[in-house]
């Protein structure tokens, strides 16, 4: 017997029923899951957006993990104000052991888009320093995914 959603109780979103579903379909073929149902971003669609994904630097600490943290405040993000958007972050939480990002905490304009960086790094076991090789257009919203990673190091400019 397979279930899936709100049938096995957690978090009721329907994109993780929905990979939940595709993980049932590969388990009968007898394929692995190919996505991993553990990361799984939250979206809250108000004004500002809500999105997050992995671990907090609470659930860090209380689980004794040594972490940094790097934050972009969205005030002074150039495309936050062409849009009239208001304030708002980006927090990135990494491990001060070996730089993988183990989570990310977003309130801003566009949060629920963005999450997704955060969401792809924590999924393959990526490092900041790794987040930290793009280049990222200019005006985007996306410039405060690239000011959080920097502040991970001391290095953010508008922040």
């Amino acid at each position: 017997v397979y279930a899936i959603g709100d049938a096995i109780g957690g978090a009721q979103l329907a994109h993780l029923a929905t990979a939940q579903g595709l993980a049932v379909v590969r388990a009968l073929a007898g394929k692995a899951p190919g996505l991993r149902l553990d990361v799984v971003p939250a979206c809250v669609y108000t004004e500002p957006e809500i999105a997050s994904v992995g671990l907090t630097q609470a659930d860090c600490q209380q689980r004794g993990i040594e972490v940094k943290v790097g934050k972009a405040l969205m005030g002074a993000n150039g495309r936050t104000l062409i849009a009239g958007g208001q304030r708002g972050f980006i927090k990135v939480v990494v491990s001060a052991e070996n730089g993988r990002v183990l989570g990310a905490q977003l309130m801003c304009e566009r949060a629920t888009d963005m999450i997704d960086s955060f969401t792809v790094a924590i999924a393959n076991g990526m490092t900041a320093k790794q987040l930290m090789r793009a280049v990222r257009p200019h005006p985007t919203f996306l410039e405060a995914v690239g000011e959080a990673l920097d502040a991970l190091e001391g290095r953010a400019i508008h922040s």
